[in-house]
C-alpha cells in the first residue's frame, strides 16, 4: 500500500455515479475537462446481451486532480443499464488512490479518503441502490440512495468527514 497523497477530485458526486462516471452520462466517451465536475477522460465500448436487452459498458481514462496539472488517477469501469436504460449495477476501480466527497443523509456530504474501488448494485424501487466504497487499508463505507438519487442512509465502522 502507498503512503502517498490520494487525487483530491474536489467534487461533490453521487456514491452511485462516482468520479469516472458521474463526469458524463451512461455509454459516453470523451474528454470531461469542461464538465466542472474535474479534469479528465475516458474511453467507452459497449457490448449489448441479445438475451436481456441490457447493455454493458465498459470504460477506462484518468481522471485529473482540480489545479494540480499532471496529478492524475487512472480508472477502469463498467456499468449495465437495463432495457430502460436504468442502471442496475456499476463499479470503478482506480489505479492510484483518490479522494473524493460525496452526497450524504439529510443534505450532508461525507468525503472518505485512499478510495481504490466503489461498487454499486440497484436493489428495488423501493430500496434504490446499495453502494460499497472500498478504501485502500480494507475499510469499507456503505451508503444507500434511492432510485432517484437521494442518499438515505450511510454506515461505516470507519473515519471518515461528515457534514
Amino acid at each position: 500500500m502507498s503512503h502517498e497523497q490520494p487525487v483530491n477530485v474536489n467534487h461533490l458526486f453521487s456514491p452511485v455515479r462516482p468520479s469516472g462516471l458521474g463526469q458524463m452520462r451512461i455509454g459516453i466517451a470523451g474528454d470531461f475537462a469542461g464538465s466542472g465536475k474535474g479534469g479528465g477522460w475516458r474511453s467507452a465500448t459497449a457490448t449489448h446481451n441479445s438475451v436481456d436487452g441490457s447493455t454493458t459498458y465498459s470504460y477506462h481514462g484518468a481522471i485529473e486532480q482540480r489545479g494540480q496539472s499532471g496529478r492524475s488517477a487512472d480508472f477502469v469501469a463498467r456499468e449495465r443499464v437495463d432495457t430502460t436504460q436504468r442502471l442496475v449495477w456499476g463499479w470503478v476501480s482506480y489505479g492510484t488512490a483518490v479522494e473524493q466527497t460525496f452526497h450524504g443523509p439529510d443534505g450532508g456530504w461525507v468525503r472518505i479518503r485512499h478510495i481504490v474501488k466503489i461498487e454499486s448494485v440497484y436493489r428495488h424501487w423501493a430500496t434504490g441502490y446499495h453502494t460499497t466504497v472500498t478504501t485502500a487499508k480494507g475499510e469499507e463505507f456503505n451508503f444507500v440512495t434511492t432510485a432517484d438519487g437521494v442518499v438515505t442512509s450511510f454506515d461505516s465502522q470507519c473515519p471518515f468527514l461528515y457534514a
